[in-house]
């Protein structure tokens, strides 16, 4: 049995060719494992340097995309943030009016207003209506505590930007609750611009009007900063001047269930439809069951004031009033009218301004114009024309 044969490997074979001095063979494979040998070390250093980027560059990544901002972070971005710019800022004051319109399509009520108040006094009552918005007015608010109006926003976020815009220059202001105008109350063409009546007579009232209206006279003291204040039936009267360069003021408060009307001569009636002027005229003042209402005289130097009242207890809470072109303006119950002469007839301007419940304004014509306490703010204005020298109107409460 022979001996077992031996495999030739690689280290034999190079012992043999350096005993043998073949140098060729030497060198060849010398080369060979040199460069096997620089290419396993290049692919080790490619891997070490590419290795800690990739990671440092996938590990910021994650920080950035999986991370919260820090509260030091946050302190940064919001340092470099320009300060927001008031809206109004850029507005041209003044304006006539300052809020929203009502809007003209009936598919956009129920809304809310948002009032927009300031501190009420002289200085800011004349300061507010020449440098900002003309059609600002005085108003008691819930708290029985007089403010100025100065206008009413659809958009509660705008009322607030106009608020803080205001407070810059009169030190504070604020929105007030909203008022919710339930129905469009110029859907109908008749509710703002009545076309005239055909033929100027006057037709009966729909309701008959009190057999006796049964007027007292009533006098108080306004030439005081102390209130004067008298009782008529349960109907509380107070007056009081506030300073020697107001108008001097009645305050109603009825305490019962029926309805008061008050007449006084010295009343403030609107001479446009924006209230920016006014002169002296006849006033009629109607209370509400459960009622109170204020009501500035067109008089500032009068020691007594002389009113009339009335209690309304048949529930027939009406006036019909006959109106010649050539009278003076006056107000029924909130609503300012001012009629004029023309060639044609008479015409009457009328805008009502915080009346004091639903009215209805009878004119003789298609449908009678009606006036809303939630609306009124805005002014609800028109015209009522007859080719005759007087008109007959018709007011009516509920």
């Amino acid at each position: 049995m022979s001996p077992p044969e031996k495999k030739p490997n690689y280290i034999t074979y190079l012992l043999d060719a350096y005993k043998s001095k073949d140098w060729g063979i030497l060198l060849f494979n010398f080369l060979i494992a040199s460069l096997s040998l620089y290419g396993v070390f290049s692919i080790i250093m490619a891997l070490s340097v590419n290795f800690p980027k990739e990671t440092a560059s996938l590990s910021s990544q994650t920080e950035l995309e999986g991370s919260p901002p820090t509260p030091e972070t946050q302190e940064s971005e919001a340092a470099t943030e320009k300060p927001s710019v008031n809206p109004f800022s850029e507005v041209r004051f003044p304006m006539a009016s300052c809020g929203n319109p009502l809007p003209k399509s009936d598919k956009d009520y129920p809304i809310n207003f948002y009032p927009v108040f300031i501190d009420h006094s002289e200085a800011n009552l004349e300061k507010i209506k020449s440098e900002f918005c003309r059609d600002s007015f005085p108003k008691r608010r819930e708290s029985d505590q007089l403010f100025i109006q100065v206008s009413s926003f659809t958009d509660r976020a705008k009322a607030q930007d106009f608020a803080d815009f205001l407070a810059e220059t009169f030190g504070s202001a604020e929105v007030g609750q909203a008022t919710v105008v339930a129905t469009n109350p110029n859907s109908t063409s008749a509710k703002n611009s009545p076309s005239p009546s055909p033929t100027p007579q006057p037709r009966q009232a729909r309701r008959s009007p009190p057999s006796r209206e049964g007027f007292s006279e009533v006098t108080l003291n306004c030439n005081s900063k102390n209130r004067d204040t008298r009782v008529f039936k349960k109907l509380e009267i107070g007056c009081h001047k506030k300073d020697q360069y107001r108008d001097i003021e009645l305050q109603f408060d009825n305490y019962g269930r029926d309805w008061y009307e008050i007449i006084t001569d010295k009343g403030k009636v609107s001479n446009d439809n924006l209230g920016t002027s006014s002169v002296r005229g006849k006033a009629y003042i109607l209370i509400a069951s459960g009622g109170s209402v204020s009501e500035d005289l067109s008089e500032r130097q009068a020691i007594q004031v002389e009113l009339r009242a009335r209690q309304i207890t048949n529930n027939q809470v009406l006036r019909t009033i006959t109106i010649r072109c050539s009278d003076s303006p006056l107000k029924v119950w909130g609503i300012h009218l001012r009629p004029r002469c023309s060639e044609a007839g008479t015409n009457i301007e009328f805008t009502g301004r915080q009346v004091p419940a639903s009215i209805n304004m009878d004119f003789g014509g298609d449908a009678p114009i009606l006036f809303n306490p939630e609306t009124t703010l805005f002014g609800n204005s028109g015209y009522v024309r007859s080719s005759s020298d007087r008109m007959r109107l018709t007011f009516s409460a509920y």
